[in-house]
């Protein structure tokens, strides 16, 4: 396994996936694992109980795709003739 690094701290331990480190995430882990299981957003009432980040979050659902088992964000692209581009939820570095 290739281990990917910045300013010299792993971001990936041996044996660890980026799928495992998207959920065990502090500020989305939790989104991640929703969207993973569901394809629909959560109702107001279930989303009352989580954290001001997962609601945050949860209102971007609509661009929010899941590809291999990881997280990403299609991000519209401003520019006529462009096209959408996704982008990762990147794990923070711990």
């Amino acid at each position: 396994m290739r281990e990917f690094t910045h300013e010299g701290s792993a971001i990936l331990n041996e044996g660890e996936s980026l799928q495992e480190r998207q959920k065990a995430d502090k500020d989305f882990g939790r989104l991640v694992s929703l969207r993973l299981a569901r394809t629909e957003v959560l109702e107001y009432e279930d989303l009352s109980i989580e954290s001001e980040a997962t609601k945050k979050l949860c209102l971007q659902w609509e661009n929010l795709e899941v590809h291999n088992g990881l997280v990403y964000r299609r991000s519209r692209s401003q520019r006529s003739g462009e096209p959408d581009y996704l982008q990762l939820l990147v794990p923070r570095i711990t």
